[in-house]
């Protein structure tokens, strides 16, 4: 448990993209800060590792679902999408790669500075490495109307190497034949049920169906009130759209609050500053 927000840990991603004749490699690493108290000191715990194939054509995620809700007056949109990758064991993989993420490690000293430009990601060098994007995000569980959706605000950078060409780790202090593009800043509205559900499709047998339903009130469930219930009465045929409206409710709510943070349009004075190395 938590005293206050800024107690919350981040947690730290490696995205590396790879070339591959059979369609582009991605290599997804997340790390999690952990506090120590006994020792009075931080540590980060690698959290996951995976590996997906992208679209040949594209060399992105396959979309499967795009909408953008665009507000005129602001300028602002949320965008709803789905995209699918196929899941890759490493057992499929070259041993050269599966070396490469097994060595792939997080610089402490650079992390602890909590600054997605400063380069926080050691790996060794590879030929076919094409793209590497770092994050640093927290997450908040929103509290309005008592839901189980996270808000995830993250800061991210994307690295493009120039093709076939092995950045060794002195490389990324030299402008050729690297491309580093300027910090963004993102938020993020999910369910950790969406992950669950998603995660079904990863290794279904020809044939075989996941067992979750695609109606609109599994996906974006009513609010719950305080004794556990939803908000229509027991008497009363619950409405299918109920939830995807009160989720609306929530982006407006916290789409008001950014803009109300930040007045004169500029992301240093809405989340602090940024530097790019």
């Amino acid at each position: 448990m938590i005293d206050d927000l800024s107690e919350v840990k981040p947690e730290y991603t490696a995205i590396l993209t790879f070339t591959d004749e059979g369609g582009d490699l991605r290599l997804s690493v997340d790390w999690q800060e952990t506090q120590d108290y006994s020792a009075q000191s931080t540590d980060f715990v690698r959290k996951a590792t995976k590996w997906t194939r992208l679209d040949r054509d594209t060399g992105a995620p396959s979309p499967i679902f795009d909408v953008s809700l665009t507000d005129l007056n602001t300028g602002s949109a949320w965008q709803f999408d789905i995209v699918a990758a196929q899941s890759i064991e490493e057992s499929r993989l070259p041993q050269q790669l599966v070396r490469f993420a097994e060595k792939l490690a997080i610089d402490t000293n650079a992390a602890r500075k909590r600054s997605a430009d400063r380069l926080f990601v050691v790996h060794t060098p590879h030929a076919n490495l094409k793209s590497l994007q770092q994050r640093i995000s927290y997450h908040y569980r929103i509290a309005i109307g008592n839901s189980d959706y996270t808000l995830e605000l993250s800061q991210f950078q994307d690295r493009v190497y120039a093709a076939r060409q092995a950045p060794a780790p002195s490389f990324i202090n030299s402008a050729a034949g690297l491309t580093i593009y300027e910090p963004r800043w993102s938020l993020n509205v999910f369910r950790a049920d969406w992950d669950t559900n998603f995660a079904q499709n990863e290794r279904l047998e020809i044939g075989a169906m996941v067992v979750w339903s695609d109606d609109v009130e599994s996906w974006f469930p009513q609010d719950l009130n305080a004794n556990g219930s939803t908000s229509t009465n027991d008497d009363e045929k619950p409405d299918a759209e109920v939830g995807w409206k009160q989720l609306m409710e929530k982006l407006v709510r916290i789409e008001a609050l950014v803009q109300g943070a930040n007045p004169s349009n500029s992301v240093e004075d809405l989340l602090g500053g940024m530097t790019i190395g």
